[in-house]
């Protein structure tokens, strides 16, 4: 990411160079940037060529929360920082507990358990208590005799009752279960598209698409999806983890990914995660069932998302983190009815583009070719009057950067054949 802020720095655009001044000001008030003598002599560079004085008085502003941070000149701070599973798992150090549930009809996520008791031994783990909660009275308040720092949920919250809902739900995570309760009538097994679905949010709470849990008739294969979350209760204190699934296969594989986020050897982000920083992952997982309704023969998991901190994003295409992929684009036209400006409206409101740039213009032809109405592509042949400036992007490996750094997969080039996705609305301001 640090890399191309670096480009942005040196933009021709003067809006582009003043983001970028401004991007890195706020990494630097929010972590130590351990910033190499080259890196410090090119942004003094970049500061002494600029000749706006807005963006000059940003470069300022930028300079001096990085010197507050870590001085010009000193020794910068040992830039190794844990990976995304030790930063994940840290809560557990600490006094907690993780929560399983226990039922008389049923043997409820064993296997989820077995496989999470394995990553959390108590040689490793002592702080941390296994706690078995009968489902048919889930009175887990009482049958603890100490306030967790961290609590870890096995299962979807409301399996515990409704008082675990209450005490451990947030509102302010994109994925969630919409219905808690399972179905009296629903037997073993079976599905409930209303039950066995994790819904998705906007920044203003607004349902996106579902993801429903689903089973071929004649194979009885299933694929589920399941939540790895993990959030901060500023109000009581403490870290809850959740482990989840639609299903007992869902629950399984956010098992399984979480205990192998090693494995999948996620590095931090360049600008760091918090200690209350929020982490969702949605995982699909796919398996064969067996002889019994709750076990089953996991064949693929992977993770559809992964979101950290305010508006960070895994692209695994890309090997890195980056912000995180838009759910909307505006665009807010001039007096003259020319496109001026684009803005992503994703879980944080925010301007991409400016100043009638070429991306500008090509987010524009996109709205006039395709009704900004997804999904659609547009071949190489039918630009027709806005041939122009798909052939400026097209040649021009800044702006194809810079489009795919605001707009990752929401509008996309391939490169190989000139093809143009669109996965998202596009709006015209009003």
């Amino acid at each position: 990411m640090l890399d191309r802020i670096w480009q942005d720095l040196s933009a021709d655009e003067f809006g582009t160079r003043q983001a970028g001044w401004n991007r890195l000001c706020s990494h630097a008030m929010q972590i130590h940037l351990a910033l190499s003598e080259k890196q410090k002599n090119y942004l003094l560079e970049r500061l002494s060529n600029e000749k706006v004085p807005d963006v000059r008085k940003s470069a300022i502003h930028c300079l001096f929360a990085i010197a507050l941070r870590q001085p010009f000149g000193g020794t910068p701070m040992d830039s190794a920082t844990p990976d995304v599973a030790s930063w994940f798992w840290e809560p557990l150090h600490r006094r907690s507990a993780i929560f399983r549930g226990i039922d008389a009809t049923r043997r409820r996520d064993e296997d989820a358990v077995i496989e999470l008791a394995r990553a959390f031994p108590r040689r490793d783990y002592p702080s941390t208590v296994f706690m078995r909660i009968p489902l048919s009275r889930p009175d887990w308040e009482s049958r603890m005799d100490f306030e967790p720092k961290a609590v870890c949920l096995v299962g979807r919250l409301g399996i515990y009752g409704a008082q675990a809902v209450s005490a451990f739900e947030s509102s302010s995570t994109r994925f969630y279960f919409p219905n808690q309760d399972r179905p009296d009538n629903l037997e073993p097994g079976d599905l409930d598209p209303r039950f066995h679905r994790i819904q998705q949010r906007n920044a203003r709470n607004q349902a996106l698409p579902a993801f429903i849990t689903r089973q071929d008739e004649a194979t009885r294969r299933r694929t589920d999806y399941a939540l790895v979350q993990r959030y901060y209760d500023d109000v009581r204190g403490r870290f809850v983890i959740i482990l989840a699934g639609s299903s007992g296969l869902g629950t399984l594989g956010a098992v399984d990914w979480s205990t192998h986020l090693e494995g999948l050897k996620f590095p931090m982000p360049e600008v760091g995660l918090k200690e209350k920083d929020m982490f969702e992952a949605l995982i699909e997982v796919d398996a064969e069932p067996t002889e019994f309704p709750w076990h089953w023969h996991t064949r693929a998991t992977r993770a559809i998302r992964v979101l950290a901190g305010n508006n960070l994003e895994w692209y695994p295409e890309e090997g890195e983190w980056g912000t995180r992929r838009p759910d909307l684009l505006r665009i807010r036209r001039a007096a003259g009815g020319l496109a001026e400006e684009v803005f992503s409206e994703s879980d944080r409101d925010g301007r991409v583009f400016r100043d009638r740039s070429p991306p500008v213009r090509f987010v524009e032809a996109v709205y006039e070719l395709t009704g900004g109405i997804p999904p659609a592509t547009i071949q190489p042949d039918e630009w027709k009057g806005h041939l122009g400036v798909f052939q400026e992007i097209l040649g021009n490996r800044t702006y194809r950067g810079r489009l795919r750094e605001g707009l990752h997969d929401a509008l996309s080039i391939d490169n190989a054949s000139g093809q143009v996705t669109l996965t998202v609305p596009i709006q015209v301001m009003t």
